[in-house]
């Protein structure tokens, strides 16, 4: 789609305001596009905490099951301090994940965005089994180990926390030394 395009080369030059109207159009002729997730990053990054709320509210229209956009709108609703909202929003992206695994229960996505639920209502044991769960599927996830230091973290375990730490941390350098490489052989 051209206005998807234009939306991505736009954010490469950092022309922010425009790249965000270039998503906002995809979105009007196209409301299941992934390019919501391009145009949260750059309300985000602007501190445009409720269009990222009105832009998951209206993805949910389309797709009121997908527990990824449930978790970006109560992530949102906690940085403007709206916590009921949030917690029903968190809540509804656990049981639709829930519901996902009991048809696939090897998918790490659903995994994932289970475990960020429970993090977001704060239930950090149920929440590092998610993720560990996540990282039996996929060993080197990296915001599986991330998300895991963060949950030990909050349960006061350091020395845990700071190993998922390091394991993520060495894994992202990995995925950006890959990429680097990828890009001196492709130009």
């Amino acid at each position: 789609m051209a206005w998807d395009g234009k939306g991505d080369t736009l954010t490469k030059l950092q022309r922010d305001e425009e790249a965000i109207t270039a998503y906002q159009q995809v979105l009007k002729l196209e409301p299941k596009s992934s390019a919501w997730q391009n145009l949260v990053k750059l309300l985000e990054n602007t501190g445009q905490y409720e269009d990222i709320i009105a832009v998951c509210d209206q993805k949910l229209r389309f797709q009121p099951e997908d527990a990824n956009i449930w978790n970006r709108r109560g992530l949102m609703l906690e940085k403007i301090n709206r916590h009921d909202e949030a917690l029903i929003a968190f809540k509804e992206a656990k049981r639709n994940s829930e519901k996902i695994l009991k048809r696939k229960p090897a998918d790490v996505d659903s995994w994932f965005q289970k475990g960020l639920a429970l993090t977001g209502i704060r239930q950090y044991t149920e929440a590092i089994l998610a993720y560990q769960n996540v990282l039996e599927i996929e060993p080197d996830f990296a915001p599986a180990f991330y998300n895991l230091a963060c949950c030990h973290a909050q349960e006061n375990n350091s020395e845990l926390a700071i190993n998922n730490l390091r394991k993520a941390i060495i894994l992202m350098q990995i995925k950006l030394e890959m990429k680097d490489i990828r890009e001196f052989y492709q130009s």
